[in-house]
């Protein structure tokens, strides 16, 4: 129980993370390419080189924001915490299996 306890806390505490490659590869494809006096920008270039700061605050928001399913180390998480769930499960239904035949036998005396 304290393992699925720990694993819970795992996933509570979960925080999303993304690369600034994720990031802007995001930003590239909502808002696909800027042009600024006939050239032609991503459009994460141009806000990174443009207001870092709003590019940060961004970033940040897009993490919070993150669909957690959607990420992997997540669902690995989560999936680690099924399996140790089914094991306690499988391990009180041996338990109970055994106390019936331990039942059985105290009775048969």
């Amino acid at each position: 129980e304290i393992a699925i306890l720990d694993k819970q806390k795992e996933i509570d505490s979960f925080e999303y993370s993304c690369s600034d490659d994720e990031y802007d590869e995001m930003l590239d494809d909502v808002y696909g390419d800027v042009e600024i006096c006939g050239m032609n920008y991503s459009s994460s270039q141009a806000l990174k080189e443009l207001d870092p700061v709003a590019y940060n605050c961004g970033k940040g928001d897009y993490e919070a924001n993150y669909d957690l399913d959607n990420c992997e180390e997540y669902s690995d998480l989560k999936d680690e915490l099924e399996s140790l769930e089914n094991k306690l499960s499988d391990l009180e239904n041996d338990l109970d299996e055994l106390n019936e035949q331990l039942d059985s036998l105290e009775n048969e005396e």
